[in-house]
């Protein structure tokens, strides 16, 4: 009877060791998202959902790949439509603070810095970069490094991100 086939990154330990990144990636997204929303202080049931809609797949992905699925296709479309949903999101907070401090003058709120929208078009471009440079195309050690730098660059501004929206 011959042996069972073996997974991918059992065999390969460059692979493993993307994989592994991908991990971070995904779980990072979601510990970072948790986090902001928890010190934002009171969590509004809207501020759940936002945070959650990020969190919960980011977390569901990570999960996946920890217990060997390949999730390829569903990291890509999660990296892609969250970026895009980010930056919309972004683009229509800053438009209705602008219209709220122009209809209502006696109105005390904070305008939306225009550095805001250029840190999360830069977070979503290094996570979508480092979700395609990870799960896609022939294990390599430059493909790995490359996904790592990614990774630490979106780190970085993803805290950023949240620091921004912590202490506005």
């Amino acid at each position: 009877m011959p042996a069972p086939p073996v997974p991918a990154d059992e065999v390969d330990p460059e692979e493993r060791r993307r994989v592994r990144l991908t991990m971070a990636l995904l779980g990072l997204a979601a510990g970072v998202q948790l986090a902001g929303m928890l010190g934002q202080g009171v969590v509004a049931p809207t501020d759940l959902v936002m945070h959650l809609i990020v969190a919960l797949p980011a977390a569901g992905l990570a999960i996946a790949l920890w217990r060997g699925l390949r999730m390829r296709s569903g990291i890509i479309a999660f990296a892609l439509l969250w970026s895009a949903f980010s930056i919309w999101a972004v683009i229509v907070l800053t438009r209705f603070t602008e219209l709220l401090l122009t209809t209502q003058p006696g109105l005390v709120a904070k305008p939306v810095s225009p550095w805001f929208l250029r840190i999360v078009v830069a977070r979503s471009i290094c996570f979508t970069a480092a979700a395609i440079a990870l799960v896609t195309g022939r294990p390599s050690r430059a493909r790995r490094v490359a996904g790592a730098i990614l990774v630490a660059l979106f780190a970085v501004l993803f805290m950023i991100e949240h620091g921004y929206q912590i202490f506005r």
